[in-house]
């Protein structure tokens, strides 16, 4: 039994893999130059375009967790870059934004997506 419909396109993560993986790594070297956020937010980004890629392009037969768990990292993303722009102070519960019910939804799609992997995977779950 596959998981995905299209076996041949699971050949192509490596050279995606390995980008990220270098870009990730250059994060040290970018704090040096003030640039550590924006690279930081493109590799996440890169990250989203690819998983959208994947899912697009491999077709899974039970797509709706992958769906899910892209939704939620979506959402974390908009609501992390938000509250990156935004002065925090800190203190929690002292002035929620926009920001927070982005990250509060973001894991909730990933509870729901996380849910919905492991009863595919055991029928007994509840």
């Amino acid at each position: 039994m596959t998981i995905f419909k299209n076996n041949n396109s699971m050949l192509t993560w490596k050279p995606y893999f390995s980008i990220g993986v270098l870009a990730a790594l250059c994060i040290p070297v970018a704090a040096h130059f003030g640039v550590r956020e924006i690279l930081c937010f493109l590799v996440f980004f890169y990250g989203l375009a690819g998983m959208y890629y994947g899912l697009r392009l491999n077709k899974p037969e039970a797509p709706s967790p992958w769906q899910y768990l892209l939704l939620g990292l979506a959402l974390q993303f908009t609501g992390a870059l938000i509250q990156a722009n935004n002065d925090a102070s800190g203190t929690f519960g002292a002035g929620l934004s926009p920001a927070d019910g982005l990250l509060f939804f973001g894991h909730v799609g990933m509870v729901v997506a996380l849910w919905q992997f492991a009863s595919k995977q055991h029928r007994e779950f509840p």
